[in-house]
């Protein structure tokens, strides 16, 4: 049951550390990186499943 609130209570802390300045300027680039990680793999199984 814990495991399934993992992804909610991840969103929640971002969110919340993103209230206080100092906290943005330390998880931006993190947020920024793992969109860009995600934004590559879907790329590439879209590439993968139309060929």
């Amino acid at each position: 049951m814990l495991l399934g609130m993992v992804p909610a209570l991840l969103v929640l802390a971002v969110q919340v550390s993103l209230v206080v300045p100092v906290g943005a300027v330390l998880v931006m680039p993190a947020a920024v990186a793992g969109a860009t990680m995600l934004a590559r793999d879907l790329v590439a199984t879209a590439v993968q499943t139309r060929v």
